[in-house]
């Protein structure tokens, strides 16, 4: 968690650690509440997803019941399946 640092930018302090030990194989999965946690755009979340699955790493969100480990997901493509992300940007924005 960024405390202090808003979750609209693409880069912050822990979540690039995050990418960085996604790169040095340091976990297997990564587990959110929700995608607007997480990413607040779909290409950042569709561009972290293709790190993970690069790395091997699986990817669940509770909220949307994604995981990217399982048989189902591997058949569905990531394009057409993350319409959440987007959204979740506007409300934050008018805070």
């Amino acid at each position: 968690m960024d405390a202090g640092v808003s979750g609209a930018k693409d880069s912050r302090p822990e979540l690039n650690r995050l990418m960085e030990d996604a790169h040095k194989h340091r976990f297997g999965t990564v587990v959110v509440w929700k995608f607007d946690r997480f990413a607040r755009s779909v290409s950042h979340l569709l561009r972290a997803l293709e790190t993970f699955k690069s790395q091997g790493i699986e990817f669940i969100s509770f909220s949307e019941q994604m995981d990217t480990g399982t048989p189902t997901w591997r058949k569905i493509d990531a394009r057409t399946s993350l319409p959440h992300a987007s959204p979740a940007r506007q409300p934050a924005a008018r805070r």
